[in-house]
């Protein structure tokens, strides 16, 4: 979970400089890019109760995208999708929709 950790400090992190950049017009992160192998998208799939099973290994350059979108001021929510040539939005395992709050994912990452 140590990766899923970072990525949640992140989106934090975006969230909350977000909501300060509009005090300040200030330039803040948009982008990060962690590399890792089948194995870490395995587990963080696993840690994000969303395990992939049987056959279903990553292909060769498969990844894990987490997006953060503001739907009004100071109104923020998080998606997640894994891409193995195809977008499939990772469910929230409490709702079963696309849309993740931070807390959501703090609590996942063990926060």
């Amino acid at each position: 979970k140590a990766l899923l950790k970072k990525v949640a400090e992140y989106m934090n992190s975006a969230i909350q400089d977000e909501m300060s950049r509009k005090k300040t017009r200030q330039t803040t992160l948009k982008y990060v890019l962690f590399s890792a192998h089948d194995s870490t998208l395995l587990s963080e799939l696993s840690a994000l109760r969303s395990p992939l099973t049987g056959a279903n290994t990553p292909p060769y350059a498969s990844f894990l995208h987490f997006a953060v979108f503001e739907t009004s001021r100071a109104n923020f929510y998080i998606q997640v999708s894994y891409n193995d040539n195809t977008d499939h939005i990772v469910p929230n395992p409490d709702s079963g929709d696309a849309s993740w709050s931070l807390a959501q994912l703090l609590k996942l990452a063990g926060q």
